[in-house]
């Protein structure tokens, strides 16, 4: 995770990842996983620009 801070936010996009995304899954309870939170995130993100079909805000 903390590679993942470290990238630029373009980097990040690359991956399909937003910064206030990674920042959210590390602030998930210390016993769970934040790459884990991560993916759901940016799965969530993804099924929300896919039901909107360019209307998103």
């Amino acid at each position: 995770m903390r590679t993942l801070l470290e990238m630029d936010d373009h980097h990040l996009q690359d991956l399909g990842l937003k910064r206030h995304e990674v920042l959210q899954a590390l602030r998930s309870p210390l016993h769970a996983d934040p790459s884990l939170a991560l993916a759901t995130l940016a799965r969530q993100r993804q099924e929300y620009l896919n039901s909107c079909q360019g209307d998103c805000p």
